[in-house]
């Protein structure tokens, strides 16, 4: 190995001059990558040119080297200084699919596989031996999505609702207040509690199951606090709450913001003091309304979406949602018979009408928070149990923040976000639960 060669190619600066759309938030932005995917793919690419430099004959790119390939070449100067600094203009030579081009291009493959074998050691496999960023998770993809399950489920269930009227309303006849609505809610409140720890277990296995080295256990702590949170507000939160604690802004007493120092060599946080220093009189809504939709931001919210959509539209994540779906089904076509069995016969349905309610939205809520639970629950609770304890992580600030939360806030900034939490319906959200009671032979179950 030329020792000399490689540390400079290993030390060049393909970001450039740290800007809000530069090199690797592009790359980010464009491919649905998390930070950590796109330096290491960088990082593979450097030692790919650098193999392309110092060999006599072609070299060949994985497909993720080859995406970094395709964008540094837009970045012309950048490209033509890196190629300066490889002593070799190094062409990009697209494949024409013709056989002639497949041995050549296999030969090219085995050529590199060797020579970076004798220069860096084994290919890492998550780099050079998928298509893309996914494949390593090996999640078969369903022919089938959620949106379809709902809409035929709901024909389903209101055919099932049908035969289920026929054979159990002789039965509901016989069964008298309170005792039908205290047991249909005991079956609800059993059945939420079991299918709740059901999903949990699975999950976890589905995370279990993921090789170690994939991009997903590799995230950046504000790419899991979004996870968490489902938002990129407070992503925002964390980057600007940040830069006041390293003294590179101030608040001040009117709640807006003053920039000390603008300068800074993470694209992140050089976003929010750019965009503060551009934007001086801005309040704190406004400055937060204005990065959400910034590519230093965007690029989390996008990469981070595009794994729940994988994950959610994978086999075994459907089938769960198939079960789920069943289950709560089943457990309101209970109810709807009990309610129409009551109406058929004349009888108070107010209050199992009240409960059934409750349910159906309970219900809903919770394939809502299935769809998304991969991200909000799984993940970070497997982060903080088998991998932030495990380093010197959880002392560093964005690792406090997504095992602390709001706690870890400057006590001046605390009103901020408090004040935009509460104002900004797009950002708050509640757990609620619900309880009732029948309250004695009230009749308002559609019985006796």
């Amino acid at each position: 190995m030329d020792t000399t060669l490689w540390n400079n190619v290993a030390n060049f600066n393909i970001d450039g001059p740290v800007s809000e759309y530069g090199f690797i938030t592009r790359l980010q932005n464009e491919n649905f990558w998390t930070v950590n995917f796109a330096c290491e793919a960088i990082a593979e690419y450097k030692k790919f040119m650098y193999l392309a430099a110092v060999s006599d004959g072609m070299v060949s790119p994985s497909d993720v080297v080859d995406i970094v390939w395709h964008q540094h070449l837009i970045f012309t100067q950048s490209y033509n200084n890196f190629c300066s600094l490889l002593g070799k203009q190094i062409a990009h030579i697209p494949s024409t699919h013709n056989r002639n081009d497949f041995s050549t291009f296999k030969t090219a493959t085995e050529r590199t596989k060797k020579l970076y074998l004798e220069n860096f050691g084994p290919q890492p496999v998550h780099i050079w031996g998928y298509a893309n960023i996914y494949q390593p998770l090996g999640m078969e993809t369903s022919p089938l999505s959620m949106a379809n399950i709902c809409s035929v489920g709901v024909l389903l269930v209101m055919l099932a609702f049908i035969m289920a009227y026929y054979f159990l309303s002789p039965l509901y006849i016989t069964i008298g207040n309170p005792y039908f609505i205290e047991g249909y809610l005991l079956i609800a409140i059993c059945g939420f509690i079991i299918v709740n720890f059901y999903n949990y277990v699975k999950l976890n296995a589905i995370v279990s199951q993921w090789p170690k080295d994939a991009f997903i256990f590799k995230l950046s702590a504000l790419e899991l606090v979004y996870l968490q949170k489902n938002n990129i507000v407070p992503v925002i939160h964390g980057a600007v709450n940040q830069l006041i604690l390293a003294g590179n802004i101030t608040i001040l007493e009117n709640g807006r913001f003053r920039v000390k120092d603008a300068h800074h060599d993470e694209p992140v946080l050089y976003c929010v003091l750019q965009t503060i220093s551009i934007n001086p009189n801005a309040d704190y809504p406004a400055i937060v309304n204005l990065l959400k939709y910034k590519p230093a931001f965007n690029k989390t919210s996008r990469a981070m979406d595009a794994f729940t959509n994988y994950v959610s539209s994978s086999k075994k994540f459907v089938e769960l949602f198939i079960l789920n779906f069943s289950i709560f089904s089943i457990m309101f076509l209970l109810g709807a018979v009990r309610l129409a069995t009551g109406i058929v016969r004349d009888k108070p349905v107010t209050q199992i009408a009240i409960v059934l309610a409750m349910c159906l939205a309970f219900a809903v809520l919770n394939l809502h928070r299935l769809s998304t639970a991969i991200g909000t629950v799984a993940l970070p609770k497997y982060y903080s149990k088998n991998i932030v304890y495990q380093s010197d992580a959880h002392n560093q600030w964005d690792w406090k923040y997504f095992l602390l939360g709001d706690s870890v806030f400057v006590s001046a900034f605390v009103p901020l976000t408090t004040t935009f939490n509460n104002s900004d319906g797009s950002f708050s959200s509640t757990d609620s639960s619900s309880s009732c009671g029948s309250g004695g032979s009230c009749g308002g179950c559609g019985g006796d």
